[in-house]
């Protein structure tokens, strides 16, 4: 057996041991040590395998897989295999949102032996292992070198500190194939390594801390997007029983928060406010950014669902009883507010979608500011908050549906991805799937209105900006997505009456839906 298959087999052993599940495989080359190794998993049935074209989606599909995989509570590593020079550059999008959005994605790029570099050899990169800068760790593997799996995947999983994408950059020398004398390659099955969170003595303090604020009168919460952290029934929400709530619609505990927070905070003012205890990452609306800046803000971290309850009950044993100068009796501060008793068309699309659906991935731009708007319905949401790029969404909605996602809480309920046009744009790309490949258990909504109309709500919709407006920041582009969808092997569906889009969310056919409609509808 040849160094590099023996190298590659030896890294994907250690990655099922490690509790890697799914990987996905881009075709390469210099990366085909690793193909040929996780494709015998894959045939055994050891791991599951999927293989993209085009590295941006295949990146984008890992991050949706790992995200499905923690909304179940189960979380685990998923990897993606690359062969090297700009295949390993395209999987940057993705590797920046799992980063900010704190999930395990492993990019195992292969490279070209170090004694190619700087030399000016096809495909190398003189510094591969440093090409995705937002990983938490990057390991450079000398060809025939063991590669350090453990200690990736542990950084990975967060057991030291939040989790995130990791990179082993291994160097394969050839011959870089297998021999047929090394097949059948049979690999016993072993139980996966449990990873477990270990909080550091920082993170079990500030945890302190804000139980000590939650008890004052003029506190109040701030909820954003939890990168799916937070889960419905969670220790979070008997933290924040009582206190006034301010929740962003991604969030598991948007059902506590003040109704359509953002404008009553921007309505009502918040002068009696004095602290703000934050939990997960808000960004969609500038009344909270202001409160947020203008206010002490103590936070809950992320990944406390996760933690050991013994962790938990030190934070809540370091946490003070209230003392001077605050008094039991005092009021919390009171804040009121009502849903829409009527809805725009838009928002009233993006609510019938939801309450038809039992899981949805919501888009970046305009369709989460709807959904914001609209009073919950259970519905669980799926989004892209970490730097809330519009880039990737088909291929990260494919990706939470098959982690097995739409199996939860409705057996076989489709996720339904909602996105505007130029999202969908942006992605179409990941509407191409492996020939024989089953259509994906999602409903794929577009909300068509011709382009970036989230501008013509910021400074840029301004009267004197309009001979600017429609090219250069609606990106008119008078396009459909009929030929878009049925060439890539999707069924597709034109909507344009209310009850036409109830019966296409009803009938729950995985498929293409074009929901076209004006901006100021």
């Amino acid at each position: 057996m040849n160094i590099s298959t023996a190298t590659a087999r030896e890294i994907a052993r250690d990655c099922v041991r490690l509790g890697m599940k799914h990987v996905v495989v881009c075709p390469g080359s210099r990366s085909a040590s690793l193909t040929y190794a996780f494709a015998e998993l894959d045939r055994q049935g050891i791991i599951t395998a999927h293989v993209r074209i085009d590295e941006r989606s295949a990146g984008f599909l890992a991050l949706g897989i790992a995200k499905g995989l923690r909304a179940q509570q189960v979380p685990g590593p998923v990897g993606v295999v690359t062969t090297s020079g700009t295949a390993v550059l395209n999987l940057g999008p993705a590797i920046a949102e799992a980063a900010y959005s704190h999930v395990p994605i492993v990019a195992l790029t292969a490279d070209r032996p170090a004694r190619l570099r700087a030399t000016g050899a096809n495909q190398t990169l003189d510094d591969q292992s440093r090409a995705l800068p937002e990983v938490l760790a990057a390991y450079d593997v000398p060809a025939g070198e063991p590669a350090p799996v453990a200690d990736a995947l542990s950084v990975a999983m967060g057991e030291t500190g939040l989790p995130g994408p990791v990179q082993l950059n291994v160097q394969f020398d050839v011959p870089l194939v297998p021999e047929a004398t090394d097949f059948p390659w049979d690999v016993p099955v072993e139980s996966a390594r449990a990873f477990r969170v270990h909080p550091g003595e920082q993170d079990i303090q500030a945890l302190a801390d804000a139980l000590d604020a939650l008890k004052k009168p003029g506190t109040v919460a701030v909820v954003g997007d939890c990168s799916g952290f937070d889960v419905p029934h969670g220790v979070v929400r008997g933290m924040l029983a009582g206190v006034p709530v301010f929740a962003e619609p991604t969030s598991a505990l948007i059902d506590m928060s003040v109704p359509v927070p953002h404008r009553v905070l921007d309505a009502r003012g918040w002068e009696d406010v004095t602290t703000v205890v934050q939990y997960g990452k808000a960004t969609l609306f500038r009344p909270t950014a202001k409160l947020l800046a203008q206010r002490p803000v103590l936070t809950i971290p992320l990944n406390v669902e996760w933690w050991p309850e013994e962790a938990i009950e030190r934070s809540r044993a370091l946490s003070a009883e209230p003392g001077e100068g605050l008094d039991s009796r005092e009021p919390r501060v009171e804040f009121a507010g009502n849903w829409p008793a009527e809805l725009s068309v838009a928002e009233s699309i993006v609510s019938t979608i939801a309450a038809g659906s039992s899981h949805m991935l919501v888009g970046s731009s305009n369709a989460v500011r709807y959904l914001a708007n609209v009073p919950p319905t259970g519905c669980y949401i799926h989004a892209s908050r970490g730097l809330a790029g519009i880039d990737g969404l088909i291929s990260t909605g494919i990706g939470i549906a098959k982690a097995g996602q739409n199996k939860r809480p409705q057996r076989g309920d489709p996720l339904a991805i909602v996105i505007g046009d130029v999202t969908a744009l942006h992605d179409i790309g990941g509407l191409l799937l492996e020939t024989g490949e089953n259509l994906p258990p999602v409903q794929i909504f577009i909300l068509n209105d011709d382009g970036g109309s989230i501008f013509a709500g910021l400074e840029h919709g301004q009267d004197h900006l309009a001979p600017y407006f429609d090219r250069f920041f609606a990106t008119r582009h008078g396009r459909n997505f009929d030929h878009l969808a049925t060439g890539y092997g999707w069924p597709y569906r034109y909507i344009n009456t209310m009850s036409d889009l109830q019966v296409a969310v009803d009938g729950k056919q995985p498929g293409v839906y074009e929901v076209v409609f004006t901006p100021d509808q």
